[in-house]
């Protein structure tokens, strides 16, 4: 899990964010079910670091300074609020995570490798969904799932229910295709669709943690 440094804020109103600024940090807000609302600054440029170096799964663990004291939350950045124009950061949402607690996901879907049927095969590598929804402790969140598909040939498909593991719940359409290697002068498959036809399962009182959504200012 990433590890976030932030600081406690205690002024508000334009002044302060100017100030923030300044010192290249940006504002923002730390909530959750049984949590204190806080506002805390983040280190803008080290913030961005660390959301384009990963796959958006958006977990956390802050370092919280208030003062001389620090403290640990683990968190989701949930929702990013951003300037397109000016290409900065305006405020960050964090949405604190209880020991215990389930997390909504998004995750990427990483393919490696290059299949033997296209090698020797004249085959043609077709991705299909390139990220998946999943639901589980943030201890068994993933940052990313690799699916080897250097023995695939032409004719095999991969699919999400593939990747089903024990102590996570996905919430893709299990026929959702990851993959497939079409035959010289073949059709492509056809994938199952993904968005808005994911597994039917009971809702879970969990904080979404898809990927982090980015605000543009009017």
């Amino acid at each position: 899990m990433h590890e976030l440094n932030v600081e406690v804020r205690k002024d508000s109103g334009k002044r302060a964010v100017k100030a923030l600024r300044l010192r290249g940090a940006v504002p923002a807000v730390l909530y959750g079910k049984n949590l204190q609302t806080e506002h805390l600054a983040v280190n803008e440029k080290i913030f961005l670091k660390m959301v384009r170096e990963r796959h958006d799964t958006g977990l956390v663990r802050l370092n919280i300074q208030d003062g001389d004291q620090t403290r640990i939350q683990d968190a989701i950045y949930q929702e990013i609020h951003a300037d397109y124009i000016k290409r900065r950061i305006l405020h960050v949402d964090f949405h604190g995570v209880l020991p215990g607690e389930k997390i909504h996901s998004k995750v990427a879907v990483v393919l490696k490798g290059v299949p033997v049927g296209a090698i020797e095969e004249g085959g043609t590598l077709v991705s299909g969904v390139n990220e998946v929804h999943i639901l589980c402790l943030p201890k068994d969140l993933p940052e990313e799932f690799v699916v080897d598909v250097s023995e695939m040939h032409t004719g095999d498909s991969k699919y999400v229910r593939d990747l089903m593991l024990t102590d996570i719940e996905f919430r893709t359409n299990p026929g959702a295709m990851l993959a497939s290697v079409t035959a010289p002068g073949g059709t492509k498959e056809e994938a199952a669709p993904a968005e808005g036809a994911e597994a039917k399962a009971p809702e879970a009182k969990a904080p979404a943690a898809a990927a982090p959504k980015a605000k543009a200012k009017k």
